[in-house]
């Protein structure tokens, strides 16, 4: 993607993130039998496929519905391995997405400047730099296990998932 663009050319979200994950397998084979890497890949394909198509159907302000439209996305992409791995997509996941998803993006771009400055700050300053991301990870783990004590019946799920899809 980064090549297509500065070379001035549009790359299509679908074939940039095919080019990624064919990259990725080249590099690590044993990638294809990776629940996590199924559900990134999955989680990637919805956000930059059914995400913009999402958006466009649903009406109100920009922020909100781009905001929905993704995380729904992402829910989509997942679906599959969800189901098929751990026998349900439970309804909880998408508020639970949009309390810890923002949190985790800001603790992934904080994080890798963190790490290096966390390796040559001297004494209590590298544990500054990376307070943000301890409290992020804390909260992202929070939302996680509150979710997951809620224990939502699968009928549950599926009479939310067809509310939703109504």
């Amino acid at each position: 993607t980064v090549w297509a663009t500065w070379r001035g050319r549009d790359l299509a979200p679908l074939r940039s993130v095919s080019l990624a994950v064919s990259a990725l397998v080249v590099v690590d084979p044993l990638l294809v039998w990776s629940v996590a890497f199924w559900m990134s890949v999955g989680a990637t394909v919805g956000v930059a496929v059914v995400g913009p198509w999402l958006h466009a159907l649903v009406r109100g302000p920009g922020h909100r519905t781009g905001t929905l439209a993704v995380t729904f996305g992402a829910q989509l992409g997942v679906a599959v391995p969800s189901v098929l791995v751990f026998g349900r997509l439970p309804v909880l996941a998408i508020p639970a997405n949009l309390l810890a998803v923002p949190v985790a993006g800001l603790v992934m771009l904080w994080g890798f400047p963190a790490a290096v400055l966390h390796r040559v700050l001297p004494g209590p300053l590298d544990r500054i730099v990376v307070a943000p991301c301890v409290v992020g990870t804390r909260w992202v783990s929070a939302v996680a296990a509150a979710v997951a004590a809620v224990g939502v019946p699968p009928v549950v799920d599926l009479a939310g998932w067809l509310l939703l899809a109504v």
